[in-house]
């Protein structure tokens, strides 16, 4: 029809039998001397299929590398639960998959998957329905369960080809290939990461494998990410007990002597401010403040009517007084805090050129 030859052209022919094959075509025109269009064609057919799929290979398993070494930064980079599957969903979507999630199983019926995270296409990170009223999760085709008690991936390569019912409302690509990774922590199954590719064959051995390791790395994030909560929670706690047995310290003595207690209140107010206004870290302030509200500790083992005297001191009872810092680090010596409590205490009344 128009005379111009075909050059190196690649279709992919399905035969009867179902299979796929590549064909590499060449054609060239045949004209008859005087005319302008040809008469006939020369065509070749070369079957190209080995080669076609060794290169979809080596394109899968670069995609599948690139998507790992992804993934492993966003496992690095994330501080919480939330935002790594988050952006890890991103991340696989952004690489060209159509559709990843993590989710667990729920309630009957078997097969349902609830999303916690998501992204890609018409699909919400909330699980819930989009504009078009379907709902993120609902494709019976995935057998949770079965992933997750075999640690073993399940692939669907034709998602035409699925026989699975999917519920009246499943919002789920009908075509290319789907894959089901399981994600299992050390001592529960986390969940499953699922990935849908808009070709069929999609997921081959070589990325298979490396999708695999992703999974695992997934996991691992999130069960660290889990352990430092819980570490974290833990410290929380501990700090609060801390802070409680210091302040019940200060109130038992200013039952003893009013004075004394009001004092450490108000130096550690003051401490605590001139320490914000110098730029000292949050970590080091709570130090501070819990130090200065107990720096008087000592004086427990001042008669209180020294304490309390309206006139001068005798030298004696001056040297009495000046024992209660010491007093103050024996009490304080033996608590385990994370700051030098203890020592801030002794030296509190030391002179800042170090003579005494």
């Amino acid at each position: 029809r128009t005379g111009r030859r075909v050059h190196d052209v690649t279709m992919g022919i399905r035969r009867r039998d179902g299979e796929l094959r590549w064909v590499n075509i060449n054609a060239q025109p045949l004209f008859d001397k005087g005319e302008a269009k040809p008469r006939a064609a020369v065509v070749s057919f070369f079957d190209v299929t080995v080669h076609k799929q060794d290169q979809d290979r080596l394109m899968q398993v670069n995609h599948a590398l690139a998507v790992l070494s992804r993934a492993n930064e966003t496992v690095v980079r994330s501080s919480n639960e939330h935002d790594l599957l988050d952006e890890m969903c991103r991340g696989l979507t952004a690489t060209g998959y159509r559709l990843a999630w993590r989710g667990l199983q729920t309630a009957r019926p078997e097969g349902v998957v609830r999303p916690v995270a998501a992204a890609g296409g018409a699909f919400t990170t909330s699980g819930e329905a989009d504009k078009g009223g379907g709902m993120i999760g609902l494709d019976a085709g995935i057998d949770t369960d079965a992933v997750l008690a075999s640690g073993k991936p399940q692939i669907v390569s034709d998602l035409t080809m699925q026989t699975a019912v999917k519920g009246e409302k499943t919002v789920v690509p009908e075509s290319g290939a789907r894959i089901v990774l399981p994600l299992r922590g050390r001592t529960e199954p986390l969940g499953v990461l699922v990935l849908y590719a808009d070709r069929p064959d999609a997921f081959g051995a070589d990325e298979e494998r490396l999708l695999v390791q992703l999974a695992e790395n997934l996991a691992y994030g999130i069960g660290s990410l889990r352990e430092r909560a819980k570490i974290e929670d833990s410290e929380k706690r501990l700090r609060g007990s801390m802070e409680a047995a210091v302040q019940a310290v200060a109130s038992t003595l200013e039952m003893r002597d009013p004075y004394t207690a009001g004092h450490q209140r108000d130096v550690a107010r003051l401490a605590v401010a001139i320490a914000h206004e110098v730029g000292v870290p949050e970590d080091e302030i709570e130090g501070i403040y819990l130090a200065a509200i107990v720096h008087d500790i000592g004086k427990i083992r001042v008669p209180i009517d020294i304490l309390n005297k309206p006139g001068a001191l005798t030298d004696l009872e001056h040297q009495l007084i000046q024992t209660h810092a010491q007093i103050g680090y024996d009490i304080i010596k033996h608590v385990d805090f994370p700051w030098p409590v203890a020592r801030m205490i002794l030296q509190h009344h030391e002179r800042l050129d170090g003579s005494g």
